[in-house]
């Protein structure tokens, strides 16, 4: 299918499909006029939407489970001539069956990816939809759009929620050694100094076994500072020349050791976990932490006494991207995506069931402690969760995980690497070295970039 050559947002406006579904918390109660009876114009309108949609699902069970079971019967009720037709997974096995399905031509209508390579090697095959003609992108805050954008300019998914990965901060624990929540790399290593220095631990970290991503998403955050964007894809595939020798990449490796040498991190940190690094903050024993917006249901359901704020990670020297005014912060997006079967096959039901998403997209994360990616959140719940909704919406980029972006091959090899800058065992520049070679001798087995 040649992408982006049919305006298949033109074939459901003549269709005359409305795409006007109200909240999935009032599931069932459709659109109808003053009498309670159902329009005509929405009988016309949903008449013209029919056909059986395959959707896979990761979400078995649990509230987000039970959001979808309802937006279905919704979507359904609204459409009495389609069905969607859903296959959920574990979480375990939902990666693998959906690659095998791809494989064998029986790919599902629309399923759930995470915008990254998880995504992308499905669209280097061709069998991705490219939606820009199809979805309703007003819906959405135009940065957890971009993600799912191709070199080409295609947009591959819509999304359904966003995490981010910034710092925490204790701010009772802070200010009992009269230190403040640090909003420059300056105030952030004078606080480590203080505060290691009256036996607190100024920043919970923890990189033991499979828990490598710790450090290896601070390592992230530091690159997007200096080199912007994807740019430890770039040096992966050496995009433009890019390479991990590049002094950006050299910097961003010295500034993780300033942390290390401003003893921010608990000794022992590289024998430690996620869990024991998490518990050290949850429990009051560490006055920071660095990990994603998805911490805060740990914070809350720990029954924490003290005062959390959140805060985006202040700039190393010679940063170009700044985290510290969010230009841009680390994170990443997941989405919905229909394959180019389906939307060349039924344009107007893939239509249909991707806008009628978005127009709950805000229900569905206030509903799951989600951050929204509505063009317009109106966040609920907590003062936490309002916090990280309002960092997130300022932020004007998206700057997405390595372990997203990396191809499958050399994720474990960059948070190894970042492990063993991390512990002394490479300095910044055999780091860059090294990450450089093995980037090098695995290249001719990527898979092409998307």
């Amino acid at each position: 299918m040649a992408r982006g050559t049919k305006n298949w947002r033109q074939v459901v406006a003549a269709a005359g499909l409305v795409l006007t579904m109200g909240a999935v918390a009032a599931c069932g109660s459709g659109s109808s006029d003053d009498d309670g009876k159902t329009s005509a114009a929405t009988t016309s309108a949903s008449s013209d939407v029919s056909g059986t949609l395959t959707f896979y699902n990761f979400l078995p069970e649990g509230n987000e489970g039970r959001w979808w079971d309802r937006f279905v019967a919704d979507f359904e009720q609204r459409y009495p001539d389609a069905k969607v037709d859903v296959t959920r997974y574990s979480t375990e096995d939902y990666w693998t069956k959906t690659l095998a399905a791809f494989s064998s031509g029986d790919e599902p209508d629309v399923f759930i990816p995470n915008a990254g390579e998880d995504l992308d090697k499905y669209i280097r095959a061709g069998r991705i939809a490219a939606l820009e003609e199809i979805v309703d992108v007003d819906a959405y805050n135009p940065s957890t759009l971009e993600p799912f954008k191709d070199r080409a300019g295609h947009l591959n998914g819509v999304p359904i929620y966003s995490y981010i990965i910034l710092g925490w901060a204790n701010e009772d624990l802070l200010a009992e050694h009269g230190v403040s929540v640090p909003r420059t790399w300056d105030e952030l290593l004078a606080a480590c100094g203080r505060l290691s220095a009256a036996g607190v631990t100024p920043l919970a970290m923890g990189n033991a076994g499979q828990d490598q991503f710790t450090t290896g998403q601070l390592q992230d955050a530091l690159l997007y500072q200096l080199g912007g964007a994807g740019t430890t894809r770039d040096a992966a595939y050496g995009t433009d020349d890019v390479s991990w020798t590049d002094d950006n990449f050299v910097s961003g490796a010295e500034q993780m050791k300033a942390l290390i040498d401003a003893r921010c991190f608990p000794k022992g940190f590289t024998g430690m976990n996620y869990s024991q690094m998490t518990n050290l903050f949850a429990q009051g024993k560490a006055a920071m932490t660095f990990t994603g917006s998805w911490f805060a249901d740990q914070v809350e359901s720990s029954g924490a006494r003290f005062r959390t704020a959140v805060f985006p990670l202040p700039d190393a020297p010679g940063a170009t991207h700044s985290t510290e005014r969010l230009e841009g912060i680390l994170g990443g997006v997941n989405g919905l995506a229909a394959s180019a079967k389906a939307a060349e096959k039924n344009p107007a039901l893939v239509a249909a069931f991707l806008d009628s998403f978005g127009d709950v997209v805000d229900d569905y994360a206030n509903t799951n402690s989600q951050l929204s990616v509505a063009a317009d959140p109106r966040p609920q719940g907590s003062a936490l969760q309002r916090s990280l909704s309002e960092v997130f919406s300022s932020a004007r980029e998206i700057a997405p995980v390595s372990d997203t972006i990396l191809p499958s091959t050399l994720r474990g090899e960059y948070n190894g690497s970042v492990v063993a800058l991390t512990s002394g065992e490479l300095t910044p520049e055999e780091w860059a070295k090294a990450m450089a070679e093995t980037s090098e001798r695995e290249r001719p087995n990527f898979p092409e970039l998307g």
